[in-house]
């Protein structure tokens, strides 16, 4: 179907039509992907889920009672709970839709942190479930893929009709094609750090969200773990370091999903927050 819609973008991008239907391909991909990302997630982590009746799973109840208590108090569902083998203090939330979401936590970071710390570490990503992070995440980077596409497709259809037409040049086909290139580099980058930037401000919103449910000491005291933190994310899982609660990063700020640990310690100190809660949904203020 994506192909189909590619295909008719191109084909009707002399009529300006096509500028309408790009952006609508960007953001029919990243809605189709969504589904699939808690699938996705627990495949790359080869999360065990944590099921309450089975007695195999009796050593890790408690992490489970404590999520479904967080999730009570924040008004949605108990999302399904999980763990993976992991040496790095971790874990993410992943999930279209509050009703249809994951938390799961390292083995690394349950070995490390006291209860305290790891139920802060819990309200941290219904955080995320709870402001829906991820679909936020996914309609943004498909109108930026959307944006990059509305600008590059005209160059390539430009360069096909190039090609077939009588006029064929080499020198145009490899102005077209440089020019295609530079552009997609150049409209990739900024839009990778407007990503960034939105990660960024949604990790101090989940701090913000955990306080409020957990209280701030314990928050502050798992940001302080965290930065502690020397073991880096394995590579196979480095896909999904947006959704994580820690992402290491020899990178400047600028260029990463998350704030520095020391910036999130210094806001969660310094904020203050007022709390808004309804039958359904909890938000929030800071200022």
């Amino acid at each position: 179907m994506i192909i189909v819609l590619v295909g008719l973008a191109i084909s009707a991008i002399p009529t300006g039509f096509g500028i309408i239907l790009i952006p609508l391909i960007g953001l029919i991909g990243s809605i189709v992907g969504l589904p699939f990302s808690r699938w996705l997630a627990k495949k790359a982590h080869h999360v065990v889920v944590i099921e309450r009746d089975n007695d195999e799973h009796h050593e890790y109840f408690w992490l489970y009672d404590t999520v479904e208590n967080l999730a009570a108090k924040a008004h949605i569902p108990t999302p399904e709970i999980g763990i993976y083998e992991s040496d790095d203090m971790n874990a993410f939330a992943s999930g279209p839709t509050p009703n249809h979401s994951i938390v799961a936590f390292s083995i690394g970071l349950l070995e490390q942190m006291d209860q305290a710390e790891i139920e802060a570490v819990a309200a941290h990503e219904i955080g995320h479930i709870i402001s829906n992070d991820m679909r936020g995440m996914a309609i943004l980077t498909g109108l930026i893929s959307s944006f990059v596409l509305v600008f590059t497709l005209p160059l390539q259809a430009f360069r096909l009709f190039n090609v077939l037409g009588n006029s064929y040049s080499t020198l145009v086909e490899i102005i077209l094609w440089l020019t295609k290139l530079v552009l997609s580099i150049v409209l990739t980058f900024f839009g990778s750090l407007l990503v960034n930037k939105y990660s960024r401000n949604r990790e101090y919103k989940a701090d913000a969200i955990a306080s409020l449910l957990v209280g701030k000491d314990p928050m502050i005291s798992a940001l302080s773990r965290l930065n502690q933190e020397k073991i880096a994310i394995p590579i196979e899982q480095r896909g999904f370091n947006a959704f994580k609660i820690s992402n290491q990063s020899q990178w400047a700020e600028l260029f990463n999903t998350h704030p520095s640990i020391e910036k999130e310690y210094k806001r969660c100190r310094q904020e203050s927050i007022r709390l808004f809660s309804t039958s359904k949904f909890i938000t929030y203020e800071c200022f």
